[in-house]
């Protein structure tokens, strides 16, 4: 899907709040923070992830971008470990469906703006790290994105991001049917991660993980592939994949 149908197709779930439909998640399974945050586990497992994959890194906890936030029912995981979170997502409504909810917690440390992540409204060098969970793979062109990530990046930052994993069988038919997913096909294989990163970022590593942020046929998958903090096989669910900002 190009941007501006990406946009459309959030701004339209995010006020509809549909139910799923077939393989194709709905707002309440999702997206929805209040029903999310019913679901600790969810929160653990992207802890683990989160800070296991930022561990092999010695960098500042100033500031970090999420860029594609969403509704960011995860925020809290990067306030315990940044000082300032700043949320952008190209839809207006996603973003206004979980203000209220983040910014109850916040305390004033998160940032929330609507914005595209080809043209991120920031200076350059300035966050630690650039957060991206299920972007690449809506993006017609990762590129020019992931050079607005290294722009914005101070020298020594990370990029980490989390996406699909397309050797995983059920995860591969989980996105070939929805159009909405179907970016993921092209984007998310492992040498392909790897060589999107290589060309802007150091030492870029990639690790699989067994995470389920969906109810339905992502929480059924981690019955078959269940969580492990120790990270997963090739065919796990999930791939992580991190690069460095040359100093």
């Amino acid at each position: 899907m190009k941007r501006r149908e990406t946009r459309e197709f959030y701004n339209q779930l995010a006020g509809s709040k549909r139910a799923k439909r077939g393989l194709s998640c709905g707002f309440q399974e999702r997206y929805d923070p209040g029903e999310l945050l019913k679901r600790p586990e969810i929160l653990a497992q992207l802890r683990v992830i989160i800070y296991r994959s930022l561990a092999g890194y010695k960098i500042p906890l100033h500031a970090v971008l999420d860029a594609g936030a969403g509704t960011f029912f995860y925020h809290e995981i990067l306030e315990d470990r940044f000082e300032q979170v700043f949320g952008l997502d190209c839809s207006k409504s996603m973003l206004s469906s979980g203000g209220d909810a983040i910014f109850a917690k916040a305390e004033n440390r998160t940032v929330l703006c609507c914005g595209e992540v080809e043209h991120l409204p920031f200076p350059d060098n300035f966050f630690d790290c650039v957060f991206g969970m299920d972007v690449i793979h809506h993006l017609e062109n990762p590129t020019p994105v992931l050079s607005e990530a290294h722009r914005v990046l101070a020298p020594g930052g990370i990029f980490l991001g989390i996406e699909p994993n397309m050797q995983n069988p059920g995860m591969f038919l989980a996105h070939l049917l929805p159009a909405e997913e179907r970016g993921a096909l092209r984007s998310n294989w492992p040498g392909r991660l790897r060589s999107l990163l290589s060309g802007q970022f150091q030492d870029v590593k990639l690790g699989f993980y067994n995470l389920s942020v969906a109810s339905g046929f992502s929480e059924k998958a981690n019955f078959f592939f269940p969580f492990s903090a120790s990270g997963g096989r090739g065919w796990s669910l999930r791939m992580v994949i991190t690069g460095k900002k040359a100093k």
